[in-house]
């Protein structure tokens, strides 16, 4: 007994002081003051379970999961933020703290379940800290040590830690006073019983004064015997030795405790005594027994009673008892089962031998074996008696023979596949689910095709009475969920059991009209299908659109829209790609992105049957509705201006077209036939007169003159000719260079120049001038016609020559039939329009441009470099040998064209004709269209800059180019010209 007392006063006292971790910088704004909605619990990384309750408040942060986030010590402790509401820091007076701005003084490590007060005050409650968990303490005063949680100081009262205060109170108390209430009277059976509410501390003062003189004797005694041994339970050292009159008052009260021999198997209580539970090395109290009650000993230590509490031994001081007669009617012979229960809320035990007699309490956290079940009850024991515990009052552990729980709340269920706790849904409150396993302290169950887990905390093991067990297997469709969607059992008419949240996918066990079943839980629930959306399989042929969804063309490596599909209607997929549908969109594949739409069944009556497109194209100018004529005029789509479609054929004032796989009717009026020349215009900032000036000040050439009469100077100095003849006759030039001008003066037109040496054919003499007519050559141009061929107005849009206005840049929306036709018979190049067609929409380029360039560089396909060579040698260096294709001439020098055209084609992997016209289209169009000049006049005349980067001297270079543009267009009957014509001021 003496060394006992002291050991526990200092396993009171024993604090450790630890570092704390800093949390992260945050700054201050970024952190809100959040009350909690309803109780909720936390889990610290080391497995221990907090429990803050309704209305406590906390700063917290946002996490990327869309919880928040509370600081504890270093740790980030997530709180769904269904359970919180915004606080008003002005009313509530709580200053934020950061980890830290504190330091540590002391670690506490709790001895049991303690409440966690705001401030030391009002004491209002806000947490529940389990036992072991290690506070860090930063402050204290006389009643309270101060720690930080949600950053934010709360308070841990030092009487709950049985400290002294002032050393006037005592370490432990065995007071305890008993609120009662009215009591059950069976405790077998289905009727709900109020839970008896009791005080844990409920003993006289004169016990409470004994157990301190007691206290003191001890210490004192050991103290003064020099005894040094450890005490029997706590192993605590001694470290206190009172003043004497303590001892003398302390050996009082040791008279006053009752003899026990060995042969006293059970003693009566005078008081509710406490019970003290020793397992960890120091006294936790755990309960209280009541007075007058007879209890079993097992045994003794010291001025101890020892007493059976389920599967371990309780600790009763004898000051209190006596010793008494065995006259218990319900004492236990019967042995533990394995199923563990834990105490909620404070209990009481009854013995229901005569009667509902409470004879016991446990305080909340205590966790005992059952001895067994008994409707909404179970026995335990306590003290050698069987004790009934109403169910209520505690949770029962699970054992690994658990199949079922019962949700005691809405708890939230969790996905962990990603490595990190992600909410998926909730439980309903009162709703049994099945057990796949467990985790720690987790549940698992499931979820679809995955694991769902659900903390224990709240939960209960509960018998199978479900009536809608799955026993199906999934299908391989998916479902995704849109908004908050409710699971609902119908085996008993429609019963929530659970929510998702938007974005979970789970597969579905089958349709059932306007739902599909899924599991959760063990059990078959159905969710409306409007509340989610299927994900589609390979095998689904059908997709219903959900809104007026755009229709991409994807040909040039870039979503071009070309329409829209109308909401509600279906369409047929001819494939997928990655979330895409695939679709018929006239003779090209159009792409439909998945998001918004739905897997959907065939019940479409204008299915295309395979008829196929004609040569006819149509083209649209104004956005164009298309109809289904089957059942009535009902719109299924829209095209955009511009496109281009062929036609599968007419009917009176309309055109039928194939898009979605549907036999579709746009309006004549709303498209375009045959050759289309759509005009842009382009305003320069300088008059007609400027472009002149600034193209005769780079001498433009011309091949037009041959024949036309000139003049040069009859000067004996600059001609050597025999005058004693007539004209015509020969002349030499003897001047280092002669002028050849338009008239017999000096200020006349120059032509060119005739060198030193030069034979020409004099016509005659006039005025000094020998007249003679050009032969054929280049010669400068005169201003008006340059003029001519600059001034855009001269040339008709409807004439070959206003070709050179055709943006090159633009396709002509030539479909692939068209261009074969070009192609046909043209060697390598045959067949090939479809090669053509992807070019000119990947590249942006006019593919009658495009083929006009290759059919010249390759000489009409024939062309070595174009039927292919096999390369081994790069630069000189050995490489693997290949055959490679060259459509454009690129990099084909008029040195060595075939080995560094093909050179170039292997380091650009040309290993096909086809890889060859639509790669090579890169460098035409790079080189010669997207660099502002874009049509053959503005590479010819510049009038962005005029006089400047021309690709040509001749004025008539753009005029020439036409002709062979002109004779393929000629060969085909629907396109369109885009024209861009310069005005000049």
């Amino acid at each position: 007994m003496k060394k006992f007392c002291i050991s526990l006063v200092a396993a009171l006292f024993l604090i450790a002081s630890l570092p704390l971790s800093n949390i992260s910088a945050q700054s201050n704004e970024e952190y809100q003051l959040f009350s909690l909605r309803e109780k909720t619990n936390l889990e610290t990384a080391s497995g221990e379970t907090i429990s803050l309750e309704q209305g406590a408040i906390f700063y917290s942060l946002n996490n990327d999961q869309g919880k928040k986030t509370i600081s504890f010590q270093g740790e980030t402790l997530l709180v769904d933020s269904d359970f919180l509401e915004i606080a008003v820091d002005e009313q509530n007076g709580i200053e934020f703290v950061k980890e830290d701005q504190t330091s540590i003084i002391k670690e506490i490590s709790l001895e049991q379940d303690t409440t966690i007060y705001d401030n030391g005050e009002n004491l209002k409650p806000i947490a529940v800290f389990p036992k072991g968990l290690k506070v860090q303490i930063y402050d204290e005063d006389e009643t309270s040590y101060k720690f930080l949680l949600g950053n934010r100081g709360v308070h841990l009262l030092k009487k709950d830690l049985n400290e002294t205060i002032d050393n006037k109170n005592e370490v432990i108390s065995s007071e305890d006073p008993e609120i009662d209430t009215e009591k059950p009277q069976q405790p077998i059976g289905s009727e709900i019983i109020e839970e008896e509410a009791e005080s844990i501390e409920e003993a006289t003062k004169q016990s409470e004064q004994n157990e301190t003189n007691l206290e003191s004797a001890n210490q004192s005694i050991n103290k003064v015997q020099g005894q040094m041994e450890e005490s029997i339970i706590s192993k605590e050292p001694l470290n206190q030795v009172p003043s004497s009159s303590a001892v003398m008052s302390a050996l009082t009260a040791e008279k006053s405790i009752r003899d026990f021999t060995s042969a006293d198997n059970f003693f009566k209580v005078d008081n509710n005594l406490p019970i003290y539970d020793n397992r960890s090395g120091a006294l936790v109290k755990i309960g209280n027994l009541t007075k007058g009650q007879i209890y079993k000993r097992i045994g003794e230590i010291s001025n101890w009673h020892k007493i059976s509490v389920g599967n371990f031994t309780g600790y009763i001081h004898k000051s209190g008892t006596e010793p008494a007669v065995n006259n218990l009617t319900n004492i236990n012979n019967s042995k533990n089962s394995s199923i563990i229960i834990k105490v909620k809320t404070i209990t009481p035990i009854y013995d229901n031998s005569n009667g509902m007699v409470k004879f016991a309490n446990f305080v909340p956290g205590v966790s005992i074996p059952i001895i067994g079940e008994h409707g909404n009850w179970y026995s335990v024991d306590v003290g050698g008696r069987v004790g009934y515990i109403y169910k209520t009052n505690v949770t029962r552990d699970f054992t690994p023979g658990d199949q079922f729980f019962r949700a005691d709340s809405n708890l939230p269920i969790y996905d962990n596949r990603s490595g990190a706790l992600v909410k998926i849904g909730n439980l309903t409150d009162g709703q049994v689910y099945k057990r796949t396993g467990e985790l720690s302290n987790w549940h698992k169950i499931t979820v679809g095709n995955f694991t769902g887990y659900i903390n224990k905390s709240g939960t209960e093991p509960a018998v199978n009475d479900l009536t809608n067990i799955n026993t199906g297997k999934n299908t391989n469709i998916i479902v995704k969920v849109k908004s908050v969607t409710p699971v609902y059992d119908n085996s008993k008419g429609m019963t929530k059991f659970a929510n998702l949240v938007p974005g979970v996918e789970l597969p579905i066990l089958g349709e059932h009209g306007n739902w599909y079943s899924v599991d959760v839980g063990g059990r078959v629930g159905y969710i409306y299908k409007p509340s989610v959306t299927r994900e589609f399989t390979s095998q689904d042929q059908f997709f219903k659109a959900n809104d007026n969804l755009p229709i991409y063309d994807n040909r040039t490596g870039a979503l071009i829209k070309v329409g829209n599909l109308t909401e509600g209607q279906v369409y047929k997929r001819v494939g997928e790609l990655s979330n895409w549908h695939k679709i018929v969109f006239g003779e090209i594949t159009a792409f439909i992105h998945k998001g918004g739409t739905e897997p959907a069944s065939n019940t479409l009556t204008n299915l295309n049957p395979g008829k196929e497109n004609t040569d006819v194209i149509v083209r649209v100018k104004s956005i164009t509705p298309v109809y289904d004529n089957s059942t009535g005029m009902t719109k299924f789509a829209n095209i955009e201006p511009g496109v281009s479609l062929p036609v599968i054929g007419e009917l009176n004032n309309w055109y039928s077209i194939d898009i979605g796989s549907r036999i579709g009717y746009v309006h004549k009026g709303n498209v375009e036939t045959g050759k289309v020349i759509h005009q842009n215009t382009t305003i320069y900032d300088y008059s007609l007169s400027y472009m002149l000036d600034k193209q005769m000040s780079v001498k433009p050439q011309t091949d037009l003159y041959k024949g036309r009469i000139a003049y040069i100077s009859a000067d004996d100095e600059y001609v050597d000719t025999n005058t004693n003849i007539g004209f015509p006759r020969e002349g030499i030039i003897s001047a280092s260079a002669l002028n050849i001008r338009d008239g017999k003066t000096i200020t006349s037109h120059i032509y060119g120049q005739l060198k030193a040496g030069a034979k020409v054919n004099l016509l005659g003499l006039e005025n000094g001038w020998y007249k003679i007519a050009l032969p054929y050559d280049w010669y400068n141009a005169k201003r008006e016609d340059v003029e001519k061929y600059v001034n855009p107005a001269n040339f008709d849009l409807n004439s070959t020559q206003a070709l050179q206005f055709l943006l090159l840049s633009k396709s002509s929306n030539v479909y692939e039939n068209e261009l074969n036709l070009i192609l046909k018979g043209k060697g390598i190049l045959d067949n090939k329009g479809s090669s053509f067609a992807q070019a000119s929409s990947k590249y942006q380029i006019n593919e009658i441009y495009l083929i006009s360039h290759a059919l010249l560089e390759t000489g009409n396909g024939s062309s070595e470099l174009a039927n292919g060579i096999i390369v081994d040698t790069v630069n000189g260096q050995k490489v693997t040998p290949k055959k490679v294709y060259n459509m454009y001439g690129v990099s084909a020098f008029d040195d060595c064209a075939v080995r560094c055209g093909s050179e170039y084609a292997y380091q650009q992997g040309w290993d096909t004709p086809e890889k060859a016209i639509i790669g090579g289209a890169a460098f035409v169009a790079e080189e010669y269209i997207h660099n502002n000049k874009d049509t053959l006049y503005k590479m010819r005349w510049n009038p962005a800059n005029p006089g400047t980067s021309q690709y040509a001297t001749d004025i008539g270079w753009a005029y020439k180019q036409v002709n062979n543009m002109s004779k393929l267009y000629g060969m085909i009957n629907n396109y369109t010209l885009y024209y861009d014509v310069p005005v000049f001021k």
